[in-house]
């Protein structure tokens, strides 16, 4: 999943997060990726497939959040290293508890909490 480019640092996150919690919920990417996650706890070398994974998805994210900054819409303040993380971590958390929806509305919510 490429970054997308919409031309806002908004637009993009909001692209971003949407496509991450669609993708991530159809068959057959939903039980294979929980499996994943499940047997890279016990077995290094599905644990490096997922750091590679994983890596490649915050890239996507960092590449937004630089193309953002250098448009000057994200305050150089901001650390890109702690939105990455939130990103992923409500996605991560809501992906594997189950406890509450990953769909567009929440993207959407989170993109916009990252902002603010």
């Amino acid at each position: 999943m490429p970054a997308p480019d919409t031309g806002t640092l908004r637009g993009d996150l909001r692209a971003l997060a949407v496509a991450t919690f669609e993708a991530a919920q159809r068959p057959p990417a939903a039980p294979a990726l929980r499996t994943l996650v499940r047997e890279a706890a016990r077995d290094p070398h599905l644990a490096e497939l997922m750091r590679t994974f994983t890596e490649s998805r915050r890239a996507a994210v960092h590449e937004i959040l630089e193309r953002g900054r250098q448009r000057g819409e994200l305050p150089a303040g901001r650390d890109p290293g702690l939105l990455v993380d939130q990103f992923y971590g409500l996605f991560w958390y809501r992906f594997l508890l189950e406890h509450a929806p990953l769909d567009a509305d929440t993207a959407i919510r989170l993109a916009d909490s990252l902002l603010d």
